[in-house]
């Protein structure tokens, strides 16, 4: 038994010329639209993009101003080197809660969502005191977990007050009750 060839001499041996050109008609329609969509998609991908970059230089002009305008207000109540390195050290701290934000925000699981809590205590001030007891907690295991980089975050700390008679006033101000 012969079997039928699997392409055919011509187009005409399966399908009429008419067929064949809605085809090819059909063919060409759906590449020129899949082009426009490529094309329209590419246009937002690059605008997205620029718009990132444009907004990152942007946020890094304004930390390198509010770093030297930090660096500036702690100058006139300490020396240049404890103005530089308490600056510096507020940079870490910024960046060390980002991350931690960031990894917050990423980590599966976690907490339930505020309003569900928010049900299952019944107020705002034990909705409160849970939210501090489980940050509490989180900054108790990461305590735990990086010991040397809490214990350094607080070796600078104490040496930043410690050095400035005047910043070291500041700070017992800020802490006294304001009743």
């Amino acid at each position: 038994m012969s079997r039928p060839p699997l392409v055919s001499a011509s187009c005409s041996d399966c399908c009429s010329a008419d067929a064949h050109k809605r085809r090819r008609d059909g063919r060409t329609e759906l590449v020129r639209s899949w082009g426009t969509s490529m094309q329209r998609f590419l246009s937002r991908l690059g605008l997205t993009v620029a718009a990132w970059v444009v907004g990152t230089i942007i946020a890094l002009t304004g930390i390198g101003f509010m770093s030297a305008a930090l660096y500036l207000a702690i100058l006139d109540v300490a020396s240049p080197a404890v103005a530089a390195l308490s600056t510096g050290a507020a940079a870490f701290v910024v960046a060390g809660l980002i991350v931690l934000i960031g990894r917050a925000i990423v980590a599966p699981g976690g907490p339930p969502p505020p309003g569900e809590a928010l049900r299952k205590t019944g107020t705002q001030p034990e909705l409160a005191a849970e939210m501090g007891m489980l940050l509490g907690t989180q900054a108790t295991s990461w305590i735990r977990s990086h010991t040397v980089t809490a214990a350094s975050i607080a070796l600078i700390a104490g040496f930043v007050v410690g050095a400035s008679p005047t910043l070291r006033g500041a700070v017992r101000n800020m802490a006294k009750p304001t009743s």
